[in-house]
């Protein structure tokens, strides 16, 4: 039955890849029969359709039979888990895409909820092309040709021990990327700056990326923009990290919410 469940979900790669690069942003399965095992098919598939696994954190997942579990550990997938309680409060709560700091940022993401609240936890979604398109002429004729430095030790700096943070900026230098970018597979362009990791505009003085950056990023705040999915045990959301931001609500304090999340490998972004 794991065999006949895989060859299916194998089977449906290219329709799920084109639909994703149809809607360009976000798919979201608020289906209760997701589970543990099911996240783990998807692991498989996006392994098999040849898209790496990657991650920025542990590895963590819950359930899995034997036989899956070999499987997994053979092609090596990881998952972030994302563990929030009385004790750990969440903390994504500002628009982002995911690593930005990287070279060669992740191309999406796989998120399954494990265990959620009855009330908060959302995630908000917003669709970066649409934040593009709705900048005026100007200001896409200012923007159009510059790049933004996105630095790891601008959110996760204030972590690391005062003894380890030269080793840390060796292995995570600054990078440079357009602050408007074309998708690689559907040709449209879209913001790419955040205020998480972006440390400025370059090319310009430092008042003027101060007030270009936050004119850009506001454009998330935009509800016409934006979608929110409400969570339930084993849902799944996956989503294109390029052309779309998100946001963890952080409104369930103190109870427990815990996620897994697969990245898989992107490209560098291009103008």
């Amino acid at each position: 039955e794991a065999e006949a469940s895989l060859r299916r979900a194998i089977e449906r790669v290219p329709d799920f890849a084109l639909a994703h690069n149809d809607l360009g942003n976000v798919l979201l399965a608020q289906k209760r029969y997701f589970s543990a095992q099911t996240m783990a098919f998807s692991l498989l598939v996006f392994l098999v359709a040849g898209l790496a696994m990657t991650a920025y954190g542990l590895w963590s997942l819950q359930g899995v039979t034997g036989s899956l579990q070999a499987s997994l550990a053979t092609r090596q997938p990881e998952l972030v888990r994302l563990a929030k309680s009385a004790e750990i409060g969440g903390y994504e709560n500002a628009w982002h895409h995911d690593v930005t700091w990287r070279e060669a940022p992740s191309m999406g993401a796989v998120l399954h909820a494990v265990q959620v609240p009855d009330v908060g936890g959302d995630t908000l979604f917003c669709d970066m092309y649409a934040a593009y398109e709705g900048l005026d002429a100007a200001t896409k004729a200012e923007i159009d040709h510059l790049d933004a430095v996105h630095d790891y030790m601008r959110t996760f700096g204030h972590f690391i021990p005062d003894d380890k943070k030269a080793e840390t900026r060796a292995k995570y230098p600054q990078v440079t990327h357009p602050v408007v970018c074309t998708h690689p597979v559907t040709g449209r362009r879209h913001l790419y700056v955040n205020r998480n990791f972006v440390d400025h505009v370059a090319g310009v003085t430092p008042d003027e990326s101060t007030a270009l950056l936050d004119r850009l990023c506001r454009q998330a705040d935009y509800p016409e923009y934006q979608c929110r999915f409400r969570w339930e045990d084993d849902s799944v959301a996956f989503w294109d990290n390029r052309a779309v931001q998100h946001y963890a609500s952080s409104d369930y304090w103190p109870h427990v919410r815990v996620m897994e999340r697969a990245s898989i490998i992107g490209t560098r972004p291009v103008r």
